[in-house]
């Protein structure tokens, strides 16, 4: 079976993920992606990999106060017809997947769409990812819980398929690196892109407020982004600097399965995704924020009290609470992390993940 998956950028930590499905279903795989390097993005296309990949620029076009997008190689390929299964992004800003949806339903061409695909309270969001669907051949969500939030009829429900987002983890490696703070304490990690929407400035405020009480907390905070040079600026405003070092983005997983190995938790304020699913993996549980809305599916991944905790959101006096009540009970950080990670080898595995692709690429094909 030939399948040409179109996505804007491919992160290198898909490649394992990718390999298990060529090599376990014996599937010809092209990707069309954009490799033109993202700040915060490990997009390293010289690492091992046994599926085809071509360079596919993608365009940012502003409207307003809007971003869409458009990747003219979809239309091109539907038209080609090279391939038997054609996988794109359930992304309702991007023009080239609508046009795609539509030429491919009348082209009967077999389209898989793949995403978070949540629904919401905007009911004009929730009518459009539904011709989305209704237009695909087949869907992948990322989680059983979006999926069954959508209550679908027979002829839809056959066709959705869960692939519970993940990613590979090697945690035996390590760089042997030292403790990189001078007092030991229990210790938080955050890895991720630095923006607005993780709100490490709401972490800082509440490790000073943690710190103010006399409980001490160490935080290592892994990443770049537009946000870095003001959280460094306000984290010495804070007087705090003896607690929380930052470092530049890490794609070695040595040395990313080094600094896990020194902490006790994964703090991630908001808008926690795939960085639960990595935290699980490494024996790690997650501290985040109760806005479920704006969380992407693996949120579901966490059980309150058994692999992590939630605090109030935009309540920094709750989440230094949280943090002080973890501090003072080591022995529930150990628990949680060790649910974490059987919750991770049970339900998160890569190979579910594998299974639940194929299950959907195998389906639009099967459709005459």
């Amino acid at each position: 079976m030939k399948v040409a998956y179109i996505t804007h950028y491919l992160p290198s930590y898909r490649y394992n993920i990718l390999n298990k499905l060529v090599n376990h279903y014996n599937i010809k795989l092209t990707v069309y992606s954009d490799v033109t390097p993202q700040i915060g993005l490990d997009l390293n296309t010289k690492r091992n990999k046994v599926f085809n990949s071509v360079h596919s620029t993608y365009r940012i076009i502003q409207i307003k106060n809007k971003k869409f997008y458009y990747q003219k190689d979809i239309l091109k390929l539907l038209v080609n017809n090279d391939y038997d299964v054609y996988i794109i992004s359930a992304l309702k800003s991007d023009i080239s997947v609508w046009l795609g949806l539509i030429m491919g339903k009348l082209m009967k061409r077999k389209i898989v769409i793949w995403g978070h695909c949540r629904k919401n309270e905007n009911k004009f969001h929730n009518l459009l990812m539904e011709i989305m669907f209704k237009l695909s051949t087949s869907i992948i969500f990322y989680s059983q819980d979006f999926k069954l939030k959508w209550n679908f009829k027979r002829g839809l429900n056959l066709k959705s398929f869960v692939a519970p987002n993940t990613l590979e983890i090697n945690n035996t490696l390590s760089a042997h690196l030292s403790y990189p703070f001078s007092e030991k304490h229990i210790t938080g990690i955050f890895v991720g892109r630095l923006i607005k929407a993780k709100k490490i400035d709401l972490l800082l405020k509440a490790i000073h407020l943690t710190i103010k009480k006399g409980i001490f907390f160490n935080m290592i905070i892994i990443g770049d982004g537009p946000e870095k040079a003001r959280l460094n600026i306000m984290c010495s405003k804070l007087k705090i600097t003896k607690y929380v070092i930052f470092k530049d983005s890490i794609f070695d997983e040595k040395i990313l399965s080094s600094y896990y190995s020194f902490s006790d938790i994964a703090v991630i304020p908001s808008h926690a995704g795939l960085a639960i699913n990595q935290s699980f993996a490494y024996g790690k549980p997650v501290l985040t924020d109760n806005n479920f809305v704006e969380h992407p599916p693996e949120i579901t991944m966490i059980t309150e009290n058994k692999t992590g905790i939630f605090y109030q959101q935009n309540d920094v006096y709750d989440f230094s609470e949280k943090i002080t009540n973890l501090v003072l009970n080591k022995e529930k950080l150990v628990e949680m992390g060790k649910n974490a990670k059987l919750s991770f080898n049970e339900y998160f595995s890569p190979i579910k993940m594998v299974n639940g692709i194929y299950k959907a690429i195998n389906y639009a094909d099967k459709v005459s």
